[in-house]
């Protein structure tokens, strides 16, 4: 998708980035790739998750996340300034938080990467736990040392995924019917209406889908 013709009906691939799938919904296909980001870091932390954690952002990464974390065991909270975006979390499992420091987490999982987000996640985890950071925005974050080593935080960011290993973990859980991803996909757009997708796609509740051919 992001070399030359990445959208051309037809394309030549590399065999081994080709992943043979069948018997899944259209939905779930195309939430195949942003789960694995979601799996990956949770890979990278390590085992055990703790029992619970709270997720930053309930956008579509911010849903992936919470579905996998599930998926993990892990009760979810999900914090985010809209609401109608909480409610849709609230449909696939997760509490919503209203307030940040509402209660202490070990985990915190912040899929947006600003500074006021982060403020909030630090807000929101306990001592000695963990800020799982998967956004990307290059502001400044407001963290001090001291904030840092007085509540004995660990850090990490996750970025993509490790292929083969993560995106076969990934199809296989898909494929087995133990995660369905595509439970975010909550609007969907024909092609001649990409604009209006993206105009909406920065508050919708859920992920939206632009569908080339057939109906939407």
């Amino acid at each position: 998708m992001n070399r030359q013709g990445g959208l051309a009906e037809r394309l030549v691939v590399p065999d081994h980035f080709a992943w043979p799938i069948s018997r899944l919904g259209p939905t779930d296909l195309v939430c195949v790739e942003p789960a694995t980001v979601a799996l990956a870091a949770l890979r990278r932390l390590g085992s055990p998750l703790p029992s619970s954690a709270l997720v930053i952002g309930a956008g579509a990464l911010g849903l992936l996340m919470s579905l996998v974390l599930q998926h993990k065991g892990t009760a979810v909270g999900v914090f985010d300034i809209n609401h109608d975006r909480l409610d849709f979390a609230a449909g696939l499992g997760a509490r919503p938080v209203q307030a940040e420091g509402e209660r202490q987490f070990d985990l915190v999982v912040d899929t947006v990467g600003s500074p006021g987000s982060v403020d909030t996640a630090l807000r929101s985890i306990a001592v000695g736990g963990t800020l799982l950071i998967l956004g990307l925005d290059n502001r400044p974050l407001g963290l001090t040392a001291q904030a840092l080593v007085r509540s004995q935080l660990v850090i990490r960011g996750s970025l993509t995924y490790d292929h083969p290993e993560d995106f076969e973990a990934s199809v296989a859980a898909i494929s087995e019917r133990r995660l369905a991803p595509g439970r975010i996909v909550a609007h969907r757009y024909a092609l001649e209406d990409a604009q209006t997708a993206f105009e909406q796609g920065g508050s919708a509740a859920g992920k939206s889908w632009i569908r080339i051919g057939g109906e939407a």
